[in-house]
């Protein structure tokens, strides 16, 4: 019985919730302001048209700002349609050593961490996507 209900678990989890969204290759490059990459974080795409259940994208930045999008944790790319987008810059951790440098400053406004107030919407097609999002320094 309990392998039925987790089989029946993996099913609904994977296979309905998958099955249904086509994804589209998306990848490119967060930059700021005066044309400079973000150095490293991670992006997030959600799209708004699939009503009560959105379906997430998301990628590591890179130093050099680039990223790729996955879906559904190894699907590649975003399922078409516009999405809003949340741009998180790279955490540094805190120093393990007392006296050590203080942690860098946050290098990204802080609106662009949330989907209300990031103001950042994309419109994925059904083909090869190659985007540059802009995001502001802190200030």
């Amino acid at each position: 019985m309990k392998r039925v209900v987790i089989s029946v678990f993996i099913f609904l989890v994977v296979g309905c919730g998958t099955r249904d969204h086509r994804t589209y290759p998306v990848h490119g490059k967060v930059i700021f302001g005066d044309g400079s990459p973000m150095p490293g974080g991670t992006i997030e795409f959600r799209n708004v048209s699939q009503g009560d259940q959105p379906i997430i994208a998301s990628g590591i930045v890179a130093e050099d700002g680039t990223f790729e999008l996955i879906t559904f944790g190894n699907k590649k790319g975003a399922v078409a349609g516009t999405h809003r987008v949340i741009v998180s810059p790279k955490r540094t951790p805190p120093p393990a050593v007392p006296g050590a440098k203080p942690l860098r400053r946050p290098t990204v406004d802080p609106r662009f961490l949330n989907y209300n107030t990031s103001k950042l919407e994309v419109t994925v097609s059904d083909d090869e996507n190659n985007l540059e999002i802009r995001v502001e320094r802190v200030k």
